[in-house]
């Protein structure tokens, strides 16, 4: 049955450009989060708003064409941009608030 399935095109490897995207998206994001993290807790929310800037970014390019910078079929400048918009919006959100005692109890 496993095997079956593993055969079918439909299940096919994923396109490399997206798996370097998802991994330049999760890099932003975890670097992200060890620059201007407080708590574990934000983890999660900067890693994905780290892949949802680079993939916001990749769509706009698409959709506009070009790209200045490229690595194979990623560009690489603009979803960067993207990736530290979202990011910068996530800490202006959550993140500027100062750790209290009874916050760093918790962690």
């Amino acid at each position: 049955m496993a095997r079956e399935l593993l055969d079918d095109p439909r299940w096919g490897a994923m396109p490399p450009s997206i798996v370097l995207a998802t991994l330049l998206g999760s890099i932003y994001g975890l670097l992200g989060h060890a620059f201007v993290g407080q708590r574990w807790r934000q983890l999660p929310v900067y890693w994905l708003g780290g892949i949802v800037g680079f993939f916001g970014g990749y769509v706009l390019v698409a959709l506009g064409g070009g790209g200045l910078l490229r690595l194979g079929s990623v560009p690489l400048l603009e979803p960067s941009l993207g990736s530290c918009l979202v990011l910068a919006a996530i800490w202006w959100l959550i993140g500027r608030r100062p750790l209290s005692v009874s916050d760093a109890n918790d962690d």
